[in-house]
């Protein structure tokens, strides 16, 4: 399984060989901040919303799973006022 880009700001792609039938990621706090039950190789998610954290992402193939970092960080950018 291929999890990109990694810090991510805007969205994440999951590409696997076999069929992912779910996909939870979980901020420090436990909480659930997204869920999607599905059975394809490949998904997009877009964490725009998520808050600069660090998140488990646990992906299931029917009986399997994979937990996996993944890191929101977004960048700063400071004007100096030219």
């Amino acid at each position: 399984m291929q999890i990109y880009p990694n810090p991510s700001n805007n969205l994440v792609n999951i590409n696997s060989q076999e069929l992912i039938s779910k996909i939870t990621i979980t901020n420090s706090l436990g909480e659930v901040v997204f869920k999607k039950y599905q059975d394809q190789s490949f998904l997009i998610i877009y964490v725009s919303s998520f808050s600069n954290n660090l998140y488990i992402l646990k992906v299931m193939f029917g009986d399997k799973e994979k937990i996996e970092k993944l890191i929101v960080e977004y960048m700063r950018y400071i004007s100096r006022g030219d």
